[in-house]
């Protein structure tokens, strides 16, 4: 039984969350950790070194960064002093450090092996995503050496992550194709060979349609922290914790918010404690100094830390191996027969639920698979793919709005999928969920482009249609600027897709803010359906 609780103690107030026999306790509310760790440039993403006396974090557009005021974020780290205050911060520099942005996402090896999250530069000179680690070499760290992570791509320019102590499971938030929403969060484990498995979603009881950042896991490879604005809490992005429930890491307890103590009406990210540690660590915008602080929350963890037995235990990156067989004495094998999954379904019409004639792309996220195929004229379709893999499907019609899915092929069950297909019929409204802006703001959130990515090819595909674009809020503040901020919303969808080479003439749009919702606006579960982007075919085929 997962449970949230709230005790009052003689001397003080604490929140206390319980997941199942294991225990943290939370007590009282944030607390800055000093202004010298704290400045008015950005503080993001501090992981305590295992020893408990270094704090390591990014700090962003500080001009003492490797790429001066405009840098992405460079690591810098403060040391405990005797009698336990913080000492200046210091920029690491290189080759920790570049001009993108640097962070560390955990330690392992005692501390002496460090993982990153990091941005390199291509053949072409264009900065992207890759994770790195780099081993401690008396008082210096190497130059990062970027992971294998096998079909690693994040279209996002997020990412963050964890990685357990033993190195074995790495935890990332990161936009995949085929994702629930923008940054989703995604495990891999340490292989044989020191390279990491493909990233596998943790599935929709985690993952929105919104983001969520910051993994945290603890000793018992069990509980999950993490941000989310996805899920209703006190501000712009909150805390919350999740327990896995089985071995596919696909089954977690619906996620519980860590309370008020710690969640406030700003955002909080990155919340982590090294076992037995007296403290958390964590980040927020409220009461901040720069425009987000490093924060601390003392705790009491009683998690029973656990070996992760599923996952094979091998060795460190960096480790020297000595081959336990001689190669030479191996025997030859048969290779098995590949194992599949048999994917089958139906496509309809959204509307009428006619049956529909449809092209299948199928396309592996994790894998070089890369093949068509189509419904019948009763609209079913199947065909086996490999197991072990997730693959992307796009289901495609003439007169009909593209829709996209993922299927995984993890557990090797027999898949059955019924996908509706909206008509470019006049008069049908699509609304456009994963078109997200920032708060207050008419700033498309990193991750939109996909869904409008389908309505610009529908209207390349479909010459003859016009749409109108309609933007909404909830009833949240003055009504006015509401209508304001969903015109502006509409004004960002339409400079978008006329920049992709859609004829302005096609395009009309209307801002109605909170006039028109399509759902309660009592809760925040029910409020949020009604901040969304839509378009009307005004002219069909």
């Amino acid at each position: 039984m997962k449970y949230l609780a709230l005790f009052i103690a003689p001397a003080f107030l604490f929140c206390s969350v319980l997941v199942n026999a294991q225990n943290l306790t939370i007590y009282d509310g944030q607390e800055t950790v000093g202004n010298n760790i704290n400045s008015p440039s950005f503080e993001e993403n501090p992981v305590m070194h295992p020893s408990g006396t270094k704090l390591f974090f990014t700090r962003v557009q500080h001009a003492a960064n490797v790429g001066g005021k405009g840098d992405k974020g460079d690591i810098w780290m403060s040391e405990q002093s005797a009698s336990g205050d913080w000492l200046p911060a210091q920029n690491i520099g290189a080759p920790l450090n570049s001009d993108g942005l640097n962070a560390i996402i955990g330690f392992a090896d005692g501390g002496n092996l460090m993982y990153l999250s990091t941005d390199y530069k291509d053949k072409d000179g264009i900065l992207r995503k890759a994770v790195a680690s780099s081993r401690r070499n008396d008082d210096n760290w190497t130059a990062p050496e970027r992971l294998n992570v096998k079909y690693f791509s994040n279209k996002s320019s997020h990412q963050s992550g964890w990685v357990t102590a033993d190195g074995t499971v790495l935890l990332l938030s990161i936009e995949a194709p085929g994702g629930y929403g923008t940054e989703d969060l995604y495990v891999c484990f340490r292989e044989s060979d020191g390279s990491y498995s493909s990233p596998r979603n943790l599935g929709f009881m985690i993952n929105t349609a919104f983001q969520e950042n910051t993994p945290f896991l603890a000793e018992d490879y069990k509980t999950l922290i993490f941000a989310s604005n996805g899920i209703a809490g006190q501000g712009g992005r909150d805390l919350f914790y999740s327990e896995r429930l089985d071995d596919s890491w696909r089954n977690w307890s619906e996620p519980v918010s860590l309370g008020n103590k710690v969640n406030t009406v700003g955002t909080e990210l990155s919340f982590s404690f090294q076992p037995g540690a007296d403290f958390a660590y964590l980040t927020s915008t409220q009461n901040s100094e720069g425009y987000s602080d490093i924060k601390r929350m003392k705790i009491k963890s009683d998690i029973v830390a656990q070996r992760l037995d599923t996952i094979p235990q091998t060795p460190l990156i960096g480790a020297v191996v000595k081959p336990s067989v001689d190669p030479e004495l191996v025997p030859t094998v048969t290779a098995p027969t590949v194992a599949t999954t048999q994917v089958s379904g139906i496509v309809r019409d959204a509307k009428t639920l006619g049956t529909l004639s449809a092209d299948i792309a199928v396309t592996g996220q994790t894998s070089d698979y890369n093949t068509n195929y189509q419904s019948g004229s009763d609209g079913t379709f199947s065909f086996a793919l490999e197991n072990g893999h997730s693959y992307a499907l796009t289901v495609s019609s003439k007169g009909y709005l593209e829709e996209q899915l993922v299927v995984e092929t993890f557990d090797g069950k027999e898949i059955n999928e019924t996908v509706l297909l909206q008509p470019l019929s006049v008069g049908n409204t699509v609304t456009l969920s994963h078109v997200l802006f920032e708060q207050s703001t008419a700033n498309m959130i990193k991750g939109s482009e996909a869904d409008l990515e389908r309505v610009r090819k529908m209207m390349e595909d479909n010459p003859e249609v016009e749409i109108l674009i309609s933007g909404h809020t909830d009833n949240q503040g003055p009504i006015k600027p509401n209508i304001e901020l969903s015109e502006s919303r509409v004004q960002t969808v339409i400079d978008y897709l006329v920049s992709k080479g859609v004829d302005k003439s096609r395009l009309t749009g209307q801002g109605f803010g909170p006039t028109k919702p399509i759902a309660s606006n009592a809760s925040e579960d029910t409020r949020k359906l009604n901040r969304r982007v839509e378009f009307t075919v005004v002219k069909g085929n």
